[in-house]
């Protein structure tokens, strides 16, 4: 619980700062970044919300619902990228970049929770 919340005001944040940077100095490809971010942060929910109904599950159909989401996931991915190629081809740095930093943030974090809830084994 504490991960997420953490998480959620992380991106309430950013979210904030991007804006107001955005407002200020009129550089909107910086939405690409917004829109990477979310992307990313959707990715990893959506991964971790999987891999916990993997658990469940013996290892051909963990593995069948692992792939399923695999593929589903990449495809959300090639159509971001696409959309935001086809409409605004300036903006696809910055939203690489978003998407990396909202993949690395909350497994970064959920590492960091993890650690802690081991008692700081690696």
């Amino acid at each position: 619980m504490e991960n997420s919340r953490f998480i959620q005001i992380l991106t309430v944040i950013l979210c904030i700062t991007v804006l107001i940077v955005i407002w200020r100095t009129e550089f909107y490809p910086l939405v690409g970044l917004l829109i990477g971010y979310y992307t990313g942060i959707i990715n990893v929910k959506w991964l971790l919300r999987d891999a916990r109904k993997a658990m469940d599950k013996d290892k051909k159909a963990a593995l069948k619902t692992y792939y399923k989401s695999l593929v589903f996931r990449l495809v959300i991915i090639t159509l971001v990228f696409a959309i935001v190629a086809k409409f605004q081809p300036e903006w696809l740095y910055y939203v690489a970049i978003g998407m990396m930093i909202g993949i690395v943030i909350p497994i970064i974090v959920a590492r960091h929770q993890l650690r802690k809830t081991k008692g700081g084994e690696n």
